[in-house]
């Protein structure tokens, strides 16, 4: 069977023009720009690499039932809420929620359109259970 490129390049050409109209909002080019400055934070990546020690520490703690465990719990909870509250990862998140909120508004626009939800009909099936 061919490839929707195959068959339809008209198709093609506007889901490019789509994504390059997409990518031209100032949303995207902030949620860009704060991913790239959170990727570049030395502090952030160090809390980050902390942050995982320290998990890694607790779940070898609590698997041992090791009394120890409830202070790394709490330097855990104190690490994370570090990095969560790092400008860097604040500026992330606030251009991630905006990112998505545009996204959704596109979702609506294309799903009124084509009478149908796009995002859910595009959206691969979800596995449950034993049985898919």
């Amino acid at each position: 069977m061919a490839t929707v490129a195959a068959r339809n390049t008209a198709l093609v050409a506007t889901c490019e023009s789509f994504a390059q109209g997409l990518a031209n909002t100032p949303e995207y080019e902030e949620w860009r720009a704060a991913r790239a400055a959170r990727e570049s934070d030395t502090e952030v990546a160090s809390l980050s690499a902390d942050l995982k020690r320290l998990g890694a520490d607790l779940r070898l703690a609590q698997g041992r039932r090791d009394p120890v465990a409830a202070s790394l719990e709490q330097r855990y909870a104190a690490t994370q809420a570090r990095l969560q509250n790092h400008p860097a990862a604040v500026r992330q998140q606030a251009a991630a929620r905006t990112l998505i909120d545009m996204l959704r508004e596109a979702n609506t626009l294309l799903s009124s359109s084509l009478g149908v939800d796009f995002a859910a009909t595009a959206a691969p099936p979800r596995q449950s259970g034993c049985c898919g």
